[in-house]
This record gives C-alpha cells, structure tokens and sequence, in this order.
C-alpha cells in the first residue's frame, strides 16, 4: 500500500522534460520523488530534510518551517508516514519575471524570494510597487509586442514615481507616463512606423515620451 503525499513547489521551470525518479531508503521505507521538471531545490536535501520529518512522525507547519525556508516548498500534506511505499510528487507554478532582481513574480502572481535559485532563466526583470504587478506584466508585454518589430527586445521596466523606464536588451531607454503610457505607446509605435523605412533608430539610444505633444531623442 502507497502513501500519497503532495508538495506544492513555486519555482522557475525547465520546460519539456521529465525528471527521473529519484530513490532513497531509511527505515525500510522507499522514498521516490516524482517531477515533470528539474527542480531548483536540491533534491538530496529535500528528501532528507522530508525524511527525517516523516521518520520523527510529527509533520505540521512549525516543523516544515525550516524546508519552506530553505526552499521552494510552499506546501506539504501527508496522512500517514508509516507505509511501506512513500510517493513524493512536486508540482510546480511557472515563473513570469524577475522582481526586483533577486525575486520572482509567478504565474499566480504571487512573488517570491528562494534562498537557493540556481538557475538563470531568460526572463524580463520588473520594479515597482507590489500594488502594480500586474500593470507592469501588462504594460512590458505590450511594449515587447512593439520593441519586436525593431529586432529588440525588453530587458526590465521599472516604475517609480510615477514614471516608467523601460530598458531593452540592446541598451535602448525609453521613458513613459504612467497614467499617460497607453497614449504615449501609441506615439511609440507611430514613431517605429515611421523610422522604420529610414533606419534611424539603429543609433536611438534614449526616448523620452513624458512630454505632452512630443518625444525627446537622445542619438549617439
């Protein structure tokens, strides 16, 4: 008879593999660790750590405390340790961007910070308030929709006081309103239009749409 337990991970994904199963015994129990994706905690540490917990017979919130610490566990529930058969399975939420550098802001919007993310995923880094997640993840996507057609691509957008600075992975800066950026995009993307025939944005390295009616364009 096998154990069932469940834990929920939130981790930045390696998409389109499966991990193998990985295999421990202590106390004449097997333990397997089943995952559709690499994982960014350490396998070997999270078994033991799991291990030890299901060998005391004593798993709660204060005693899992220490591995949600240590890493991406968010959440574990188990019923009874003392079957034969013990099934680890992970499931894990995707990663939309960096938060402040050194965060992540994931796919249920939630952000957060592991203690050991040692992976390097190509994803666009965002700063700003907590409060206006979601505005940045809509407004980077719709400026990476226009940064495209220039063979560019969007690096990080950051606000602060009301303004947005958006960086480019070819060093372009570009600056917006906040409460103005839907319009002023438009104008962005009138200027791309425009410049596109010409070529002229190749050496464009700063714009800077806060002003009313026009643009600001610093050139090298």
């Amino acid at each position: 008879m096998s154990k069932f337990i469940v834990l929920i991970f939130y981790t930045a994904l390696f998409f389109g593999c499966t991990d193998s199963l990985a295999l421990k015994q202590k106390s004449g129990q097997d333990f397997i660790l089943v995952t559709k994706h690499p994982l960014i905690s350490e396998k070997e540490l999270l078994l033991e750590s799991i291990i030890d917990l299901l060998d005391a017979g004593i798993v709660n919130q204060s005693s899992l405390s220490h591995i949600f610490s240590s890493s991406w566990v968010n959440n574990l529930r188990s019923d009874d340790p003392w079957f034969k058969n013990i099934k680890v399975e992970i499931e894990e939420y995707q990663p939309l961007a960096y938060w402040h550098g050194n965060s992540f802001l994931t796919q249920s919007g939630l952000i957060i910070t592991p203690t050991n993310p040692s992976i390097d995923l190509d994803l666009i880094t965002l700063e700003g308030e907590e409060s206006y997640k979601y505005n940045l993840i809509d407004f980077s996507r719709k400026l990476q929709s226009l940064l495209i057609r220039i063979n560019n691509n969007l690096h990080s957008l950051s606000l602060k006081n009301g303004y947005l600075k958006a960086i480019t992975t070819e060093g372009l800066v570009i600056f917006f309103d906040f409460k103005e950026f839907r319009g002023q995009l438009e104008r962005l993307e009138d200027l791309i239009v425009f410049e596109l025939s010409s070529g002229n944005l190749e050496n464009v390295r700063r714009l800077d749409f806060r002003y009313k009616n026009g643009v600001a364009v610093h050139v090298l």
